[in-house]
Order: C-alpha cells, then sequence, then structure tokens
C-alpha cells in the first residue's frame, strides 16, 4: 500500500499548473498593453516634436531670425538644409496644423545643428494624398540652417 503523504490528489497538480498558466497570461498582457502604450506615444511625438531641447534651450530657438529670403548683409557660414514639421495625425485629431508651429519646429531643428538663423524658409500645405508622412494634414516648412560669423561692411 502506497502512503497518504505520497499519493497526490488527481487535481492538485492541474491547480498548480492553472495560476502559473494565468499568472503568465496576465504578464503578457500586462506587457502588450504597455508595449503598445510606448508605441502610440512615441508615433505622435516623433511626427510634431523636435525632442531633446529644454525649456530654455527652445526659449533660445524661438529667438532665431527667419528670413523668407536672403538675409541681412554680412558673413554667413551655411549649415545645412533644416525642416519643421507642423502635423494632424487624423481628422479627428485636436491639433490644428499652422504655419506659426512648423516655423517654431524649423527654429528648434535649426538651433539643434548649431544655427542663429534660418534662411530661404518656403512652407508649404500638404494633405495626405501629397505627403508620405503618416499626416491627415499638415504644413512643411524648409529653410537653410546658417551661422553668422561677422558683421556687415559698411
Amino acid at each position: 500500500m502506497i502512503p497518504d503523504a505520497l499519493v497526490r490528489h488527481p487535481l492538485e497538480r492541474t491547480d498548480r499548473s492553472c495560476r502559473h498558466f494565468y499568472r503568465e497570461k496576465v504578464l503578457v498582457r500586462i506587457a502588450v498593453a504597455v508595449l503598445s502604450a510606448l508605441l502610440a506615444g512615441c508615433d505622435k511625438m516623433s511626427t510634431r516634436f523636435v525632442s531633446g531641447l529644454s525649456a530654455e534651450e527652445r526659449a533660445q530657438a524661438a529667438e532665431l531670425p527667419v528670413y523668407r529670403g536672403q538675409p541681412p548683409e554680412g558673413t554667413y557660414r551655411t549649415i545645412g538644409p533644416v525642416e519643421g514639421l507642423s502635423c494632424r495625425i487624423t481628422h479627428d485629431d485636436v491639433y490644428q496644423v499652422s504655419e506659426e508651429n512648423a516655423i517654431e519646429e524649423l527654429q528648434r531643428a535649426a538651433f539643434r545643428v548649431g544655427a542663429n538663423a534660418v534662411t530661404n524658409v518656403d512652407c508649404a500645405r500638404e494633405d495626405r494624398s501629397q505627403s508620405a508622412r503618416r499626416c491627415f494634414r499638415s504644413i512643411n516648412c524648409r529653410g537653410v540652417a546658417v551661422r553668422r560669423t561677422g558683421e556687415a561692411s559698411n
């Protein structure tokens, strides 16, 4: 005869397996929910904002002069092309695109590369059919980041 201590109830093993299975299932659901939330947040942020600037740096970037054509007389070093985007993700998104927001993003992009002005700025409105981006509506401003290196000659 087998001692009672060595005999297990048939459901005892199943109960432990079910608890382990349930615990894994809950952890997978939590991980999927957290990952989905992070990816959804990154998607919207990356298309709207130039990240990595402190409040002080954003304020300094807002002071960068923006010229639709050539800048005033002086010596400038060209840094390179920059772009600013104001993007409305979906038709029911509360964010309204504006040229002012696109210019702010353009200034921030120029600030990040060390410019102290943006020249030859041109802005264009785009809708989903014209844009390769994931924007329902957008305004895209492009320009040339420059750094003034000398004063104008008199």
